[in-house]
């Protein structure tokens, strides 16, 4: 492009087993993707990875997909392009001026279809942004988001005025939490907006027998499940205990 050399590697993770026999999916490993790093560097100006990777509805990404991300641009990913959160998820650019999205948001998407319904975050999950990267053979010369909305007949807009800037605005302020901690708010998101739909997933899978996807995903179960599992038990006692509360006051209020 105009004598300007661009790689372009793309993975994800899907957990799924992958038929080597023929054409299939290049399933998630950070030391393949460093190797392939390390061998694309010195052929081209611009190396650019697209990673199919996130926890979904969450406005930050995984603290592990962060610091792998830093190693990534530090072996000299110039551009790296995360997708699979359905929300915008904020823009790192580090001192070498590499830049990372963490999660593009949604393009053209129903929110309404699959298996389940997942009527969570829908505005954060319908508005999102269009990046736009200018590169020269130094790397990524400029970087722009232009901010976008999605309609009920899944037509994709600008968003203009109030919604444009309420748009940006998340973005610049996730951008900025993900310069301190945020790992205690990605925990907290995680089992307020995640265990729901994953319990939605199951119940279908349940009802239509489906025990080999259940089977498996239960052999795929770790400590951190648990972890969530408990955040949003007690998260649900909380909420149960306050509007048991606001119910008594009310009768209290009325009887008096």
């Amino acid at each position: 492009m105009n004598g300007l050399r661009i790689g372009w590697l793309g993975c994800g993770r899907t957990l799924l087993a992958q038929n080597q026999a023929g054409p299939r999916y290049w399933e998630f490993n950070e030391q393949e993707l460093l190797d392939a790093i390390a061998q694309a560097r010195s052929a081209v100006d611009v190396l650019i990875v697209s990673i199919h990777i996130g926890l979904m509805y969450i406005d930050y990404p995984r603290p592990q997909h962060k610091s792998m991300a830093e190693r990534l641009m530090e072996s000299g990913a110039d551009l790296i392009l995360m997708h699979h959160a359905h929300v915008l998820q904020g823009v790192q650019i580090t001192s070498q001026e590499s830049v990372c999205c963490y999660n593009l948001s949604n393009f053209l998407y129903d929110w309404q279809e699959g298996n389940v319904q997942t009527p969570v975050r829908l505005r954060e999950q319908n508005e999102g942004a269009i990046f736009w990267f200018e590169m020269d053979h130094r790397g990524i010369a400029v970087v722009a988001a232009l901010p976008t909305w999605i309609d009920d007949d899944c037509r994709v807009h600008w968003a203009t005025g109030e919604r444009g800037y309420r748009i940006l605005h998340r973005l610049a302020r996730i951008s900025r939490d993900l310069e301190g901690d945020f790992t205690p708010a990605f925990e907290r998101q995680r089992a307020e907006r995640n265990f729901g739909p994953i319990l939605k997933v199951l119940a279908f899978h349940v009802k239509n027998r489906n025990w080999r996807h259940i089977i498996d995903s239960l052999r795929r179960t770790r400590f951190e499940h648990f972890k969530m599992v408990l955040r949003w038990l007690i998260g649900f006692c909380k909420t149960s205990l306050v509007k048991r509360i606001v119910r008594v006051n009310r009768r209290q209020m009325i009887s008096s």
